[in-house]
């Protein structure tokens, strides 16, 4: 019999404009990243920091609209 101990983290990534959310758990994969920490679930997720709204994250469709 064998085991394994593998400790779960869920990121949840909310747009701060229109509140979509993206949920990750330790271990998934999207868009060729893996993800291990909070940073790698922003990148994996697509969205961006706004520098035009003092840093609020926002989601791909937001990000178009902002731009």
């Amino acid at each position: 019999m064998s085991t394994s101990v593998m400790r779960c983290f869920e990121y949840t990534i909310t747009c701060d404009r229109c509140e979509a959310q993206e949920v990750y758990h330790t271990g998934d994969e999207d868009r060729g990243y893996f993800i291990h920490s909070l940073r790698d679930a922003v990148k994996a997720s697509g969205y961006r920091m706004s520098k035009k709204r003092n840093g609020i994250l926002l989601c791909p469709d937001c990000w178009r609209d902002e731009t």
